[in-house]
């Protein structure tokens, strides 16, 4: 009965000893296996190896992926050449209005669609040739704004943001308004009494 036994604890110990070969030396395995008698021993020794194999796998540190560097989109200035980023004009006193165009040009080898053009206020606005407005390669056209100047004085600046499917492209109107031409001073008058003569008004610049 004890050799039954003992081949029977054997048999269960087998499967144990086979699928943990790679951690313990094959050396090992085979003394277990001519001796029956440590068999207990090298069972118990083999899923103690098995249980510190499991959780070294379970508390390895993570390894975490590098986050994705974006890939930042073109510059406009690639696909589209402006005459200028900025246009200045100087009108007398009680202009209503003014006037500017930025010409621009395709470079790229590929069509160039302006969906439309905003302005940071209500009293310039922008016109295209058509809306929206597809440039060829090598294709160019002009922009046009408008800067109402009712109510305005000094040096008026304005933004202009040129909207594509390509991205965007900012721009800058600035107006200079000069200041009204003083009276002229009668010969011989004498100033009031008492009256102070007004400093000179210096000129405002509106920035938006």
């Amino acid at each position: 009965m004890a050799k039954i036994g003992s081949i029977s604890v054997k048999r269960r110990c087998f499967f144990l000893i086979f699928r943990l070969a790679k951690i313990v030396p094959c050396g090992y395995i085979l003394r277990t296996m001519i001796y029956p008698r440590s068999l207990a021993i090298a069972a118990c020794g083999l899923l103690v190896g098995a249980a510190r194999l499991s959780y070294s796998q379970d508390t390895a540190a993570p390894v975490h992926a590098p986050p994705a560097i974006a890939t930042p989109a073109p510059s406009i200035d690639t696909v589209l050449a402006f005459d200028a980023t900025i246009k200045d004009v100087t009108v007398s006193n009680g202009t209503p209005e003014a006037q500017f165009s930025f010409a621009l040009t395709n470079i790229s080898k590929e069509a160039v669609t302006i969906s439309g053009v905003t302005t940071s206020c209500g009293c310039t606005v922008a016109k295209l040739p058509e809306q929206p407005w597809k440039l060829e390669p090598g294709a160019h056209g002009e922009i046009h704004a408008t800067m109402n100047l009712a109510g305005k004085s000094g040096t008026v600046a304005k933004s202009l943001t040129v909207n594509s499917d390509k991205g965007q492209k900012g721009l800058i109107v600035r107006t200079t308004i000069q200041a009204a031409p003083t009276a002229a001073a009668t010969p011989g008058a004498q100033p009031t009494p008492g009256a102070m003569a007004s400093p000179t008004a210096k000129p405002v610049t509106h920035v938006n």
